[in-house]
């Protein structure tokens, strides 16, 4: 899985990741020289038993399901028909809506 990441030094992990789907044991931190997490890099221990923030190469990082908080919901709307033209509400059919730098198609029936 991160064999030959040579200048990889941190993965970060919560109590959500999991091996189980690994075939394989044998070399899976192989050459991570640079891998610090509960302990120090160690060529002699690179199977998937080191893939743990416990005992193993991982840092933890609770898993929160939230990334980035959006501040795009305090932005007004501008909408727009599929030909381009501005339009100065939603109109019945597919509006173009942007918000910031987001932009999403819309059906509005």
């Amino acid at each position: 899985m991160f064999t030959s990441c040579v200048n990889l030094a941190t993965i970060y992990a919560s109590d959500k990741f999991v091996t189980t789907a690994c075939s394989e044991d044998g070399e899976m931190f192989s050459d991570c020289k640079k891998l610090v997490g509960a302990v120090p890099y160690d060529p002699n221990r690179i199977g998937k038993e080191m893939a743990n923030y416990t005992t193993g190469y991982f840092t933890y990082k609770a898993a929160s399901g939230i990334d980035a908080v959006s501040t795009t919901d305090n932005i007004a709307a501008e909408y727009y028909d599929v030909n381009g033209r501005r339009l100065n509400a939603p109109q019945k059919g597919i509006n173009i809506v942007k918000r910031g730098n987001i932009t999403t198609k819309v059906l509005v029936k």
